[in-house]
């Protein structure tokens, strides 16, 4: 028997690196993307229809001669395209999850979440959904990066369970706040 007082369902990070976030904003996993994700996307997206040529070349059927249609090629691209974008949304979001060095999106995300608090907006965004329509959207998108075999799903409902605190962000914005004479 277990004497745990950690919910089965909460996550705890056991990585080297901090986590971010645990269900990033489709916007955030693509505007925190690096040139190695985006080089990743590109050289997936060649490499597919570069892979039918390669084997139209190897295909040893001498009496075939009938070389690959364009279409063909057309239709390798796209699902080269699709699948890169793919990987590299998942290399994207398991920095937020601290699965891989995530330095860069650690002072990116403090720019970012220490700006919003100044501003005094919520730090996950406002969102007209329900309540229990966010927690669904949650549970639906929560490490939905790592499904994508079955099926590509994002996050795209702002909602507060992220599973980290950023009540430091609006710490730091009212310390800011009270030195610049805004709030006394």
């Amino acid at each position: 028997m277990s004497t745990s007082t950690v919910s089965p369902t909460e996550y705890i990070p056991r990585h080297k690196f901090p986590l971010l976030d645990t269900d990033p904003h489709f916007k955030r996993v693509i505007k925190y993307m690096r040139s190695t994700d985006l080089a990743a996307w590109l050289g997936f997206t060649a490499a597919v229809p570069g892979l039918l040529y390669a084997w139209d070349l190897s295909d040893r059927i001498p009496v075939r001669h009938i070389k690959t249609q364009p279409r063909f090629y057309g239709l390798g691209t796209w699902l080269g395209f699709c699948g890169g974008f793919l990987m590299a949304y998942e290399r994207s979001a398991n920095r937020f999850l601290g699965w891989a060095e995530n330095e860069r999106e650690q002072k990116m995300q403090h720019e970012e979440f220490t700006q919003i608090a100044r501003s005094g907006r919520p730090i996950w965004g406002e969102s007209t959904l329900q309540p229990w329509i966010q927690t669904v959207a949650h549970h639906n998108s929560q490490f939905a990066h790592m499904k994508f075999s079955t099926i590509p799903w994002f996050n795209f409902v702002n909602h507060p369970y992220h599973g980290v605190d950023v009540s430091k962000y609006y710490e730091d914005a009212k310390v800011w706040r009270q030195e610049s004479g805004i709030e006394d």
